[in-house]
């Protein structure tokens, strides 16, 4: 086995210490420079492993501040995790809340909807799909009843067309009184498909698809991916903007250009719709557009259901 520097400086040293003490019986002299040699010896082995224990005290503190480093991440990470788990708990649980809301408000729905349907399409016509990406009954009928209960010409702008536009455009030829529906679509061929819907069931005289591709839009200070406005027709005193698109993956906050610009040009008291207020961006849009003005107009809430949040252009 190899001897470390240190103690081969230190067996040197005590050898030499040896060998000057029987070296002073012969020769003091010589023995005193022996014992000098020694010494030297002794105090170098001791300044070595000195220098060897501050490197192990060192490594050892290091090794230390490691494992607390560690520690400490293996704490931060277990709060996160726990957060997380915790966060997914009350999202899951909010889910199971609404669902079981819209479940149990289901069956009113879709009575009223029979009803409703009744009237504005003859037997037997194939009804426009509502849910999963088409807006809910519940949304529709609320909509539905705010255009019959208004008394003038009821005019509707639908960010995004659909199933809700042939609805709303049987509500207003049921109404027979000049209204009209206006929605903007970014998609070409979704747009076509609903323009061929309305065809369909005879009520494209009373509803228009604008194509709106998606574009920067001026929106106070800044600019936003939104509808190109430029095709829509002139339009004032909105009565319903239903805001359903654009898609929230085509940019952060998607759908908040909606009311700044038709602030001007909705009427006093106007339903707005903003649906998928059950997800965080639509959410965060629901608080901007409640804390701003815009051209002189503010909203309000009106009501909310499980999928949608309905506002009030506020007097």
């Amino acid at each position: 086995m190899s001897l470390r520097a240190w103690e081969v400086l230190t067996l040197l040293g005590v050898t030499a210490a040896v060998v000057g003490v029987l070296v002073v019986l012969l020769d003091v002299q010589a023995g005193l420079s022996v014992l000098a040699i020694a010494l030297a010896l002794g105090l170098a082995g001791l300044a070595w492993s000195l220098r060897a224990i501050w490197h192990r005290l060192e490594t050892m503190e290091q090794s230390v501040d490691r494992a607390r480093k560690a520690a400490a991440g293996a704490r931060q990470r277990s709060r996160r995790t726990v957060r997380m788990a915790e966060r997914s708990a009350r999202v899951a649980e909010r889910n199971a809340f609404r669902f079981r809301t819209s479940l149990d408000t289901l069956p009113s729905d879709i009575l009223r909807l029979e009803r409703v349907t009744e009237r504005l399409a003859p037997p037997p016509s194939d009804l426009p799909a509502l849910g999963d990406w088409a807006l809910t009954p519940a949304t529709l009928l609320t909509m539905l009843d705010e255009v019959f209960a208004l008394d003038h010409p009821v005019t509707v702008v639908e960010c995004g067309s659909g199933s809700s536009t042939v609805f709303l455009a049987w509500a207003l030829s049921e109404r027979g009184d000049g209204g009209r529906v206006v929605s903007l679509e970014s998609d070409p061929d979704y747009a076509e498909e609903t323009r061929q819907q309305l065809r369909a069931y005879g009520v494209d005289t009373v509803a228009a698809v604008v194509d709106a591709p998606l574009t920067e839009v001026p929106v106070g200070d800044e600019s936003r991916l939104w509808f190109d406005t430029s095709g829509v027709p002139e339009l004032s005193d909105i009565d319903v903007l239903f805001v359903d698109g654009p898609v929230g993956g085509t940019s952060r906050y998607a759908r908040y250009p909606a009311f700044p610009v038709f602030a001007d040009r909705l009427a006093p008291g106007a339903l707005v719709v903003l649906d998928d207020t059950d997800r965080p961006h639509e959410r965060a849009i629901l608080r901007q557009w409640l804390d701003e003005e815009h051209s002189g107009r503010r909203l309000g809430r009106y009501r909310k259901n499980v999928r949608s949040t309905f506002l009030r252009v506020q007097a």
